[in-house]
């Protein structure tokens, strides 16, 4: 089993650039696509996944960092910085004040209503044939977005990358109907077992995605990946699913 692990860090300056990401440095251009799949089988707990594949756009609107919705955006951005960085922002009336440190020092301005350079919602290429899937873990609180540029450039190489979040694990990440945030006490074999669920969830849906994407995913070609604790959840996915290179 092939595990990916990710060592991410943030631009020094939020105002350095519209993307806060390297450039993707394979020949495609990259679409993405955001997903929430209900799980019937468990009271239809929301199992949020991002897409990156390769496209034939090239204009658009560019997929956020964190969310279209600049409501969830900025709750998002807060909640994470808060969360990994230990500090107490807040939104007042449009505004963001930070108490015990300057707002320019934190992570907020640099990840919130940032751009990617995948395409939102953009077609996937039809020419290349069937492309081989990178189903992605990711460590535990962490959500999908942190893995974006991991996830863009495997993407304009030619692959499809499904990158997760796992609801209420996650410090925070989006949901249908708005944000949901972690109420889980640490990594424990619950939580484990819940985000191996999630895991196996989404690889069963993979035929499904829309866009185009399901049928141009080669389910006999799926590698497991994963940062931290998702490098254990891949390979224990992996070890009793054949479907997991």
């Amino acid at each position: 089993v092939a595990t990916l692990i990710a060592s991410l860090g943030f631009a020094a300056s939020a105002s350095a650039a519209p993307t806060l990401l390297p450039a993707p440095t394979g020949q495609y251009k990259v679409g993405e696509r955001t997903v929430f799949l209900p799980d019937p089988a468990r009271s239809n707990r929301q199992v949020q996944a991002q897409v990156w594949y390769p496209t034939t756009a090239t204009t658009g609107t560019l997929a956020r960092y964190i969310s279209q919705n600049v409501t969830n955006d900025q709750n998002i951005s807060l909640a994470l910085t808060n969360g990994f960085e230990g500090r107490s922002c807040y939104a007042f009336f449009g505004s963001v004040t930070c108490f015990g440190a300057p707002l320019a020092n934190t992570m907020y301005p640099r990840i919130n209503q940032r751009d990617t350079h995948a395409f939102v919602n953009a077609p996937i290429r039809t020419d290349l044939g069937k492309l081989p899937i990178i189903a992605f873990s990711p460590g535990f609180g962490v959500p999908s977005y942190f893995y974006a540029s991991v996830a863009e450039d495997l993407a304009s190489n030619g692959y499809i990358v499904v990158t997760t979040s796992v609801t209420n694990e996650s410090v925070a990440n989006e949901v249908s109907n708005g944000v949901a945030r972690q109420n889980v006490s640490g990594p424990t074999q619950a939580a484990f077992n819940t985000r191996i669920a999630d895991y196996r969830f989404v690889i069963n849906k993979l035929s499904t995605l829309p866009n185009g994407i399901g049928a141009q995913a080669d389910l006999t070609r799926i590698g497991g990946g994963g940062h931290s604790w998702g490098s254990y959840t891949s390979m224990e996915a992996a070890y009793s699913d054949p479907r997991i290179k």
